[in-house]
């Protein structure tokens, strides 16, 4: 199956949820700035707090979450090498919405909030930089509202496999394998889904070649089958 020729497919590539843009050059305030690490599990903001500083990716992955009153909690990116986080509080001067927390060992670079604004009063290419960032983001906000009001449980699930492998499969000789690990708890909350329906659509994935498992590892063995239930399942 040919993506360039299915509409669905492009839109998918402009929407994932894992945002990764090595391209922007963040130089003029990477260059004297030390980057930290922040360990697996470490929480770097909580919701409705206003940071002091705005947060860059060097390499890792943190996940921005949206919590309610009960502690459910959905999450709205992933973001990776290249992408800004936080930057919305400085903006509109109002409390970030979400909390951000490294799922991997994470190097982060922290932007002061007066060295933030300065680049955006007098560097064109930084402002250019965040201009593309956040259309980035509201194209993948836009599709996740879509996503949730007009997409049943199925094409959920395997959109958000199809992006997993994207970012982070390597073709083998038994398919596509996800070099990534992930839990049903984490596919639920960046599908909106429960872990109970989750798990129960994975297993019936595998019960029909659409995933497999070896040696710890999750293969697509034929990205065509799992294209094919996006498909499927695009109006229902």
């Amino acid at each position: 199956m040919d993506e360039k020729k299915v509409p669905l497919f492009s839109e998918i590539a402009e929407t994932s949820p894992f945002i990764e843009m090595p391209e922007l050059d963040w130089s003029s305030v990477t260059n004297d700035l030390e980057y930290t690490t922040f360990n697996s599990g470490t929480i770097i903001y909580q919701q409705d707090t206003i940071a002091n500083n705005i947060y860059l990716v060097k390499k890792g992955r943190i996940r921005v979450d949206l919590y309610n009153y009960t502690g459910e909690f959905k999450s709205l990116f992933i973001a990776s090498t290249g992408c800004l986080f936080g930057e919305v509080s400085t903006i509109d001067g109002l409390p970030n919405r979400g909390t951000a927390v490294a799922t991997i060992s994470s190097q982060v670079y922290l932007i002061p909030k007066a060295r933030f604004e300065l680049e955006m009063s007098s560097n064109i290419q930084f402002c250019n930089n965040v201009t593309l960032l956040l259309a980035r983001k509201f194209r993948f906000l836009t599709a996740e509202v879509g996503l949730q009001s007009f997409y049943n449980s199925y094409y959920k699930v395997g959109f958000v496999l199809t992006h997993l492998i994207r970012s982070y499969g390597s073709k083998t000789d038994h398919g596509y394998r996800l070099n990534i690990g992930f839990t049903h708890q984490e596919m639920a909350s960046l599908t909106g889904l429960s872990r109970v329906s989750v798990s129960k659509i994975l297993s019936d994935f595998k019960s029909r070649g659409i995933i497999d498992k070896r040696n710890g590892s999750i293969f697509i063995p034929n990205i065509d089958e799992l294209y094919r239930v996006l498909l499927e399942n695009v109006r229902t």
